[in-house]
């Protein structure tokens, strides 16, 4: 596997993103990219056990969102879901002209919805893991982080708590499922997540920019003409099943895939598992696309 770093500004956001090569270099043709995008807190290193199961030759684009890891800080606009998505899709744009599979995580799927939306014919594919896009995914929490003044408190002292809690503790809030994750692997995760000192802010407008568009995202979803796959975890505690249901029902032709016993960290919960599926779907609309040009030759 080759990686390469990269840091540019897109649509005002200075973005740093990892390309990964994997398989068989230059072997990717015209195929999309995937592209991966993390959820809120979070950095693009929280992909890296799943991208390890990743089978076949595939570029693979890992984005620290901004305000996120390495990126830049993220303004109010930058921090917004349509924010992100004008520069995700002008990284897109940039280095993947040929359009991606823009697989997006939790706070991301909303992300990588307006995207889809956005700007259909970047988005071959659209992949959502454990992803807000329906109102069931709003829960009292989010209404308290978002709330002025009291909602910066509540996340500054939310995050810094976080990061110093036991490892052991971290892995039994952060999973649900038999057999959790290694409280290794969730530590490491989420003292990624919080480490930068203004996380908290991006936190904190992602929160707002959720509620604010949770509206305008739901009368988005039947705009989506991408194939779309929607996973969803029996035991997630933070995007309910059923908002998971709700939201698959929402879009033309998304396809539901129910993990049990899988609570809301997905990538580090069932890395092989959603690797695979991730793929499997990726190369059905590799297939698709070659056989629409076919048609129309």
């Amino acid at each position: 596997m080759i990686t390469r770093e990269h840091k540019a500004v897109f649509y005002g956001s200075r973005i740093a993103w990892s390309e990964r090569l994997v398989g068989e270099a230059g072997a990717y043709g015209p195929r999309p990219a995937i592209v991966l995008l993390h959820g809120s807190p979070g950095t693009r290193h929280d992909w890296d056990q799943l991208v390890t199961h990743i089978r076949g030759d595939w570029r693979i684009i890992l984005v620290d969102r901004p305000g996120y890891g390495s990126s830049g800080p993220a303004s109010p606009v930058a921090a917004s879901i349509a924010g992100n998505a004008r520069a995700i899709g002008a990284l897109i744009e940039s280095e993947a002209p040929e359009g991606a599979i823009v697989v997006g995580y939790s706070h991301a799927g909303g992300v990588a919805i307006s995207l889809a939306a956005m700007r259909p014919g970047l988005v071959r594919g659209l992949a959502l893991l454990a992803s807000i896009g329906s109102p069931l995914a709003i829960l009292p929490s989010d209404f308290v982080t978002a709330f002025p003044l009291l909602g910066g408190a509540f996340s500054f002292f939310l995050l810094r708590l976080l990061a110093t809690l036991a490892p052991e503790v971290l892995a039994h809030l952060a999973s649900a499922s038999k057999p959790a994750p290694s409280s290794q692997a969730v530590s490491e995760m989420i003292r990624r997540s919080v480490e930068p000192p203004r996380v908290w802010k991006t936190y904190v407008r992602e929160a707002r920019s959720m509620i604010e568009a949770a509206e305008d995202l739901q009368a988005t979803l039947p705009l989506v003409t991408a194939p779309t796959l929607v996973v969803a975890g029996e035991a997630d505690a933070m995007v309910p099943l059923e908002a998971s249901i709700d939201l698959a029902a929402s879009i033309r032709s998304a396809r539901l895939v129910i993990l049990e016993r899988m609570g809301h960290s997905a990538p580090l919960e069932r890395p092989a598992r959603i690797a695979r599926l991730l793929i499997e779907f990726a190369e059905g609309v590799e297939s698709d696309s070659a056989d629409h040009v076919n048609a129309s030759n």
